[in-house]
């Protein structure tokens, strides 16, 4: 089965998603000088990921703001 979504087009992001036997996971990737996290989890009943990206240094920023 091909993983098609226009956010993640490159194959090191949908090989990292798609990784055998890991239905959940975070990692950062750097891209255009920019950290960004990508936070995925398989949902079994619908057999789709759920994936939130985010600029990872804003994030923090917002955390420590609170």
């Amino acid at each position: 089965m091909e993983f098609k979504t226009p956010l993640f087009r490159t194959k090191d992001i949908r090989d990292r998603i798609l990784k055998k036997g890991k239905g959940y996971g975070t990692f950062i990737v750097e891209k255009n000088g920019r950290e960004i996290i990508y936070s995925f989890a398989h949902l079994e009943v619908w057999n789709m990921y759920f994936v939130v990206v985010a600029d990872y240094n804003a994030l923090v920023r917002r955390v420590e703001s609170q």
